[in-house]
């Protein structure tokens, strides 16, 4: 429950990054297809080894999906922080 939580915490983060909203849009609707699916995988573990490579398959877009809205986000907050700097005058 509480890393479903955080899941959508990250997500609405990421929803407010510079990123165009098509790729937002494309990112997201990915990630809840993958978790969706990734929760089948889960629910079947060890009974019928297609769901357990798709549970490997899910896992893997998820993570690299996570690494890239996090990438996102970094990207925003570094510009942010230039932005402030060059305001105040700060080097």
């Amino acid at each position: 429950m509480i890393q479903a939580l955080l899941l959508l915490a990250f997500g609405a983060i990421f929803l407010f990054t510079s990123a165009r909203m098509k790729v937002k849009r494309r990112v997201l609707w990915l990630f809840g297809l993958s978790a969706l699916v990734h929760a089948a995988g889960l629910s079947a573990r060890g009974h019928y080894p297609v769901l357990d490579n798709i549970l490997l398959v899910s896992g893997t877009v998820m993570f690299s999906l996570m690494a890239y809205m996090c990438y996102a986000i970094y990207v925003d907050l570094t510009r942010s922080r230039r932005r402030s700097n060059r305001i105040n005058g700060a080097n």
